[in-house]
């Protein structure tokens, strides 16, 4: 785990980094708190409900190559009439990062690979 990572609690630290717009660099100020918190968003009912549930539907996040421990974030979301799940996986950055940094992930749905990709960013 990076060492300013920090997932207690589901509190969430200051900026959202974005990290699903792969293949870009980003920069972000050097020691600024920040957190990242990819998930998917399921209809309540039927199969995608059970798919947004399944423990094997999750985000695996790595800092140069090195996991990263994330807090499950789920809500109810209502957007008339419909329903949806929103499952997020939280890590909070509290004191930011210094210098260039990989961020890799990848998206499991029930155990599938979905998605995955490398964002770089540069801390300055």
């Amino acid at each position: 785990m990076h060492p300013g990572s920090d997932i207690a609690g589901r509190r969430v630290v200051c900026t959202l980094i974005l990290l699903l717009l792969t293949g870009q660099t980003k920069e972000f100020p050097a020691n600024t708190p920040f957190h990242v918190d990819p998930g998917i968003i399921c209809t309540v009912s039927g199969f995608a409900k059970e798919g947004c549930a399944s423990p094997d539907t999750r985000f695996v996040l790595f800092v140069d190559g090195v996991l990263q421990r994330s807090q499950i974030d789920i809500d109810l979301v209502q957007t008339d009439p419909t329903f949806y799940l929103a499952k997020r996986f939280l890590t909070n950055y509290p004191v930011g990062m210094v210098g260039t940094h990989t961020f890799s992930y990848s998206a499991f749905i029930d155990g599938d690979l979905v998605a995955s990709g490398d964002t770089t960013v540069t801390f300055t």
